[in-house]
């Protein structure tokens, strides 16, 4: 009895331990594909099962996406797949509102006990499978290649889905298959909450840059276009051996690559990028030219890659590279330096570098860098590199 009592005690500190770990994933700088991984990854390790899979359906666009995750796999690696239909599929056949187990039982075990079991939040309880049930059951437990599964029904306001934890080697009971019901009541309305502050962000965002190519174009376009009219004009009134008409034609030339330089930056704030980093690359170029025209130290800028990231991260990131190149030209003598940013296995890594010079290195923290990195759930550090300079890095999960 006394070790009963104690393993129940110990499954439902477990529970509680998991139910917090999920609350705490539910950071909207991530966005909802990184909170659903890190939910699959979460629960796949606390049922110790094989297999993971979330399938939703939008009913917006009417496509469904299947999500895989296997054991010892991090939530990096979870297999995404948009499915246009998928009515056939032995996953969709359980019935909508119900929490479903079902193993697999050696004879003669499987002739004494039911194998599938449903529970109906209406019938307020269990009971077994009709025959035509445990044949659903069957057949998604030989889809799964798995000895045993446990499903719930997600609950969505926005579409429809269902979560499926199997095992090729253990069984489950009911209180797991409720557990995992529960968990799902927990963290999916959250999901729900940050896909549309998302939407409402991207959104927001686009009619922003919308509204400042607008202001950019009547602001500052139009005057060049006026001062470059006026130049042209200008240099007709002049005479051919005027001194000035090659001042004016130079001038005339600078206005021109102004106003086609506003006109292409108009264009790309207005027009959503192909990649994420369509708006992140350009500023970073346009960084290491201010610091080059400001204090004449080079700064070469390196991407590997696709940036994988949305609009926030990215507007942090390029906070931090900010704060990173005045640091360089504040506190040394460098005259060059580099940027790297990549996208690794599931983490963001930026390298901000300055050349070797007259000072010692000396190990510092950079409190901005590192407080921003800390609350996209990141880390920071400064090391020295081996041509004697100073490299910050920073790590940050996407």
């Amino acid at each position: 009895m006394i070790v009963h009592w104690g393993g129940s005690k110990l499954g439902l500190q477990r529970r509680l331990a998991l139910l917090g770990d999920v609350s705490q994933l539910s950071n909207p700088r991530f966005g909802a594909g990184r909170t659903i991984a890190r939910t699959m990854e979460k629960t796949l390790a606390f049922f110790r099962a094989s297999h993971c899979i979330l399938l939703t359906h939008d009913t917006s666009t009417g496509n469904w996406t299947l999500r895989t995750l296997r054991k010892d796999d991090t939530c990096e690696h979870v297999s995404i797949e948009t499915i246009g239909r998928i009515a056939e599929s032995p996953l969709m056949a359980l019935p909508a509102d119900c929490t479903v187990l079902s193993n697999h039982l050696p004879w003669p075990l499987s002739q004494l006990y039911a194998q599938s079991h449903v529970f109906k939040a209406a019938a307020n309880g269990w009971h077994a499978e009709d025959e035509e049930g445990t044949q659903r059951c069957e057949a998604i437990t030989d889809m799964l290649e798995a000895r045993a599964f446990i499903s719930a029904p997600l609950p969505m306001r926005l579409g429809e889905g269902r979560v499926f934890v199997s095992s090729r080697d253990g069984l489950f009971n009911k209180a797991d298959a409720l557990f995992l019901s529960h968990l799902m009541e927990q963290i999916f309305p959250t999901i729900e909450t940050i896909e549309v502050l998302d939407r409402m962000a991207s959104e927001a965002a686009s009619a922003e840059r919308l509204k400042f190519a607008l202001d950019l174009h009547d602001t500052a376009v139009q005057p060049y276009i006026g001062l470059r009219m006026g130049l042209c004009a200008l240099r007709r009134k002049a005479a051919a051996d005027n001194p000035l008409s090659e001042d004016i034609d130079k001038l005339a030339s600078v206005a021109e690559g102004v106003i086609a330089d506003l006109r292409r930056y108009a264009g790309e704030v207005r027009q959503s990028a192909n990649s994420s980093s369509g708006l992140v690359l350009p500023q970073l170029h346009r960084q290491a030219a201010r610091i080059k025209g400001l204090y004449g130290i080079d700064i070469a800028v390196a991407v590997d890659g696709p940036l994988q990231v949305d609009d926030r991260v990215g507007a942090e990131v390029l906070q931090m590279v900010g704060e990173g190149l005045n640091n360089i030209c504040k506190h040394t003598h460098a005259r060059h330096g580099s940027v790297r940013i990549a996208c690794r296995n599931g983490w963001l890594q930026l390298s901000i570098e300055n050349e070797a010079c007259d000072e010692s290195f000396t190990q510092f923290r950079p409190r901005s860098i590192t407080e921003r990195a800390t609350a996209l759930g990141g880390r920071a550090q400064v090391r020295q590199c081996e041509s004697g300079g100073t490299a910050v890095l920073v790590e940050i999960p996407i």
